[in-house]
Parts: C-alpha cells; sequence; structure tokens
C-alpha cells in the first residue's frame, strides 16, 4: 500500500520478495494485459528445491543465466492461485482497494485483497505461461521462528 503511490504506469505488478521471474516474465505480461482492465492477472508458482535454493542463496547458481536449469528442477506441483507471490491489477483498482493491514498474519492478507476485487467486479485470471519460481524456506507462521 505504501510504495503504490510512488508507482508509474497503468498497472501495479505486486510480488514476494522469494520469487523469481524470468527476464520474459514482462513481456509476457504486458501482451496478455493489452487493452485489458477488467480483470486481476495472475501467474502460477512453482517451487524450488532447498538444493536450487541454497545454490541462489550461496551465489553458486545465477538467477539470470541459470532459470531454465532452475525451473527445470522443480519438483512439487505448481500453484495456480491468484495469491500476492504474483499478481497484477489496474491502478484505478487501487483507489477502491487496498491490501487489508489490520491481520495479525500476512498470508490472510492476500484471500481478503482478491475477495475485495472480486467484490468490485475484478475477477481473477491466470496469464498462460507467466511463472515464478519460489524459493523454499521455512515459513515464521505458528510460533516458528526461522525465516529466510
Amino acid at each position: 500500500n505504501y510504495a503504490v503511490p510512488f508507482s508509474r504506469g497503468q498497472w501495479i505488478w505486486l510480488t514476494d520478495a522469494d520469487c523469481l521471474f524470468p527476464a520474459s516474465a514482462i513481456g509476457t505480461a504486458l501482451e496478455h494485459l493489452k487493452g485489458r482492465r477488467d480483470r486481476l492477472f495472475y501467474g502460477q508458482r512453482r517451487y524450488l528445491t532447498d538444493a536450487c535454493t541454497g545454490e541462489l542463496l550461496a551465489g553458486r547458481t545465477d538467477g539470470r543465466s541459470g532459470f531454465e536449469a532452475l525451473a527445470a528442477a522443480t519438483v512439487r506441483p505448481p500453484e495456480n492461485s491468484p495469491w500476492g507471490y504474483t499478481q497484477i491489477v489496474p491502478r484505478a483498482m487501487f483507489d477502491r482497494v487496498r491490501y487489508t493491514e489490520s491481520f495479525n498474519h500476512f498470508a490472510h492478507s492476500d484471500g481478503h485483497f482478491v475477495e475485495s476485487c472480486k467484490q468490485r467486479g475484478l475477477l481473477p485470471e491466470q496469464v498462460p505461461g507467466l511463472f515464478c519460481l519460489h524459493l523454499d524456506h521455512p515459513f515464521a507462521w505458528y510460533g516458528n521462528t526461522e525465516f529466510l
């Protein structure tokens, strides 16, 4: 919410900091969005293995030049839901809908944002071919003190 007023353009792309996108992601998204304003667009999330995440964080793998190999090494089923790992919405939607900041558990804010968009006629739609690689890490939920 804080960053939106400082951004420019007709679209706002929200993403998690623990996601890696291919160099073609912006082109893929923009091509699909041409002439459209009536949806909350999202991509697919693929999960990196612990070993691939470790290689990235240690600097032994380059996320840009090694992206194809990393994408080929994912083993978990991908996720095809409109959660916050990648949400693309028209800028005008932020005049009517914001991310709720009063939750005591950040994971619930994604779903609430999607539901608020739906109530205002902005239905979720997956962008074909758009995906990110999500780093493998423990979550600091429900008493876990570990972070990436």
